[in-house]
């Protein structure tokens, strides 16, 4: 009840039919992964939602993938190493699939591969990279997309190709091979500011999505960071070098002496970041939780040299768009007809349902993935 509540606040729509049954069904999808051998540690505060709710699996993504893995039947062949590179469909009806050298017939397809956050070109197609600002992906090579690819040749639906969970935890400048950002890590050297010169974020949220929609709703916003802590959070002499020279050139960086300068440069209000940099540093001072939250020992030293102001490079992390699924995750065709034996679940439908999380996400990705699979499954035993 407090998750549907808070639903607008952390996702910026209201939950749809199939969040709801999501939510109503987390108790169960907990209890069916601890009869698996998992345990979870105490639950922990989710970023930007009112209470406690999180709850990680002990020994992370590896435990829950040998987990599922070990409760599959014998009589289950499971056979790896075998890309699939095209789904057959013929009059509204899967046929199989094809592989490199072989083609597979089945009466049901189930397609989990959907991830499509390091495909480039799908993002563009999909309006979902229409910010000007540059973005890498979060480095997973395989979310290559098939499952948008295979809709887009088989007349197949795709509903929110747009909602995406982007990140915001990097420096804007490549590096030498221009091919990565510089990853900060949770405890970044910045605060971010709106144009009146405050904050209204925890900035140490830096890996969730629901963090980065935040952003998004009070642009133009800023990290401002002393100029030598930036620098000092970079641990390889070549990327500070690269981060100097980017400073120096004002590629991506904007860089003054104090706080007043800073703010006429940048046309944030010069009375509200000054009050903002007194509060962060009573707040150090003191050992005080400051007024977004955050734990006071991982605020920046202001005030020992220039000051820089910029935006955090994105990182497309994961899609919560896919493939038009029912109810029962069925996946639908471009005309909303069902297409016989075919389902999808996890990131191929959208972290179980394109849009569960509306446009910004939610951060709560892997139940939902985990608990799809499991509806489907159930469709298919009745």
């Amino acid at each position: 009840d407090q998750a549907l509540a808070e639903w607008p606040s952390f996702t910026g729509a209201e939950p749809t039919d199939c969040a709801v049954d999501f939510l109503n069904a987390s108790a169960e999808t907990y209890d069916r992964l601890s009869k698996l051998g998992l345990s979870f540690g105490s639950p922990v505060d989710g970023p930007l939602m009112l209470t406690p709710r999180l709850q990680a699996v002990d020994g992370e993504g590896e435990a829950l993938v040998a987990a599922l893995a070990a409760s599959v039947p014998d009589a289950v062949t499971v056979r790896t190493s075998t890309w699939v590179q095209d789904l057959v469909v013929e009059d509204g009806r899967v046929l199989g699939v094809l592989t490199a050298d072989a083609f597979i017939g089945a009466q049901t397809v189930v397609v989990a591969s959907g991830g499509f956050a390091s495909n480039s070109e799908i993002l563009d197609t999909l309006g979902a990279s229409d910010e000007d600002s540059a973005w890498w992906a979060a480095g997973d090579s395989t979310a290559t997309g098939d499952a948008i690819t295979w809709a887009q040749a088989h007349d197949l639906g795709i509903e929110c190709g747009e909602c995406m969970g982007w990140l915001r935890n990097t420096l804007p400048v490549p590096d030498a091979d221009g091919e990565a950002f510089f990853l900060l890590g949770p405890d970044v050297p910045w605060i971010w500011v709106d144009s009146a010169g405050e904050r209204f974020v925890d900035e140490s949220h830096t890996e969730s999505i629901t963090y980065t929609a935040v952003l998004q709703s009070h642009q133009p916003a800023w990290n401002i960071a002393p100029q030598d802590v930036l620098l000092d959070a970079i641990s390889s002499d070549d990327g500070r070098a690269i981060i100097q020279a980017a400073i120096d050139a004002g590629d991506g960086f904007t860089c003054a002496e104090d706080d007043a300068s800073l703010a006429a440069l940048l046309a944030i209000d010069a009375d509200g970041l000054a009050a903002t940099l007194a509060n962060v540093a009573q707040a150090r001072q003191d050992s005080t939780i400051d007024s977004v939250g955050r734990d006071p020992l991982t605020l920046p030293v202001f005030g020992r040299g220039p000051i820089c102001g910029y935006q955090s490079g994105r990182i497309a992390a994961k899609s919560f768009g896919g493939l038009s699924v029912d109810s029962e995750g069925r996946v639908l065709s471009a005309d909303g007809d069902v297409i016989v034996g075919l389902y999808a679940v996890g990131e191929a439908a959208g972290m179980a349902a394109p849009g569960i999380g509306g446009i910004a996400g939610f951060d709560g990705s892997l139940s939902a993935v985990v608990w799809s699979g499991w509806r489907v499954g159930a469709t298919l035993a009745r």
